[in-house]
C-alpha cells in the first residue's frame, strides 16, 4: 500500500453504455461482446435514472439456465 490518497475518479470509466428496459438481449449480447465488458448500466428512458446493471453473468443465466448449476453441461456450453 502507499500513502498516496488515490480517488476513483482517477480510473473510472467514463464513457459509459447504457440499455433501456425494452432492450432486446441480441442487442445486449452484441454490446458485450463489441465492447468487452461485463456490465451494462440499465437507465429509464430518459438516461436519468438508473435502474439496474445488466451483467455478463445475467445473460449467460438467461441464455443457459443450468449455469451454475450441478445441471450444466457440455451442451449449455455450445449454446453459449
Amino acid at each position: 500500500m502507499t500513502d498516496k490518497s488515490i480517488l476513483v475518479e482517477e480510473f473510472m470509466t467514463k464513457k459509459l453504455i447504457t440499455i433501456s428496459l425494452d432492450t432486446e438481449l441480441k442487442e445486449v449480447e452484441s454490446l458485450f461482446e463489441k465492447h468487452q465488458i461485463h456490465h451494462l448500466l440499465v437507465v429509464d428512458d430518459d438516461n436519468k435514472t438508473l435502474l439496474g446493471v445488466m451483467s455478463d453473468r445475467d445473460y449467460l443465466k438467461h441464455v443457459s439456465p443450468n449455469l451454475g448449476t450441478t445441471r450444466y453441461v457440455w451442451n449449455d456450453l455450445q449454446s453459449l
